[in-house]
């Protein structure tokens, strides 16, 4: 395990394809690293995404990102199951050095913290709203009665 490199390896499904479809094709893909020597970090699902241009008539796609760490050979019989596979429409592999997932770690918490803040701010501003809305219905509710007893 001493000679185990990091790895990232993110790659398109095509986007016609059902959820079960692709969670056997991410399962396939991540018990190829597993069964080689490998251990996963994580599996990322990006979503679908419009492609920059149509490939095999295909444009969205599902992006994936497998983070792993691997000796060198797994990727060779990584990258032949891509090509094998119809549905996979591109990849690309990358040695990830560790400040680059220390920096991806950072990044990640603080877009936990942001989404954590926006979501608390979100929550002031509906309090803020109710509050204002309940002092005007106070302030609306007298001048009701004054116009009544007119």
């Amino acid at each position: 395990m001493a000679n185990d490199t990091r790895y990232e390896s993110t790659f398109i499904l095509k986007g016609s394809l059902e959820e079960e479809a692709q969670n056997s094709i991410v399962s396939k893909l991540e018990e190829t690293i597993t069964k080689n020597g490998g251990t996963l970090i994580e599996t990322e699902r990006w979503g679908r995404r419009k492609l920059a241009y149509d490939i095999e008539k295909e444009n969205h796609g599902m992006y994936y990102s497998l983070h792993f760490r691997a000796p060198g050979a797994v990727i060779a019989k990584l990258e032949r199951v891509y090509q094998l596979d119809e549905n996979v429409v591109r990849w690309l592999t990358l040695v990830m050095p560790d400040e680059n997932f220390k920096m991806r770690a950072a990044m990640k918490k603080r877009v936990e913290d942001v989404a954590a803040r926006r979501a608390l701010d979100a929550a002031n501003a509906a309090q803020a709203e109710e509050a204002a809305q309940a002092a005007a219905n106070r302030t609306r509710a007298p001048r009701e009665a004054q116009t009544e007893e007119v």
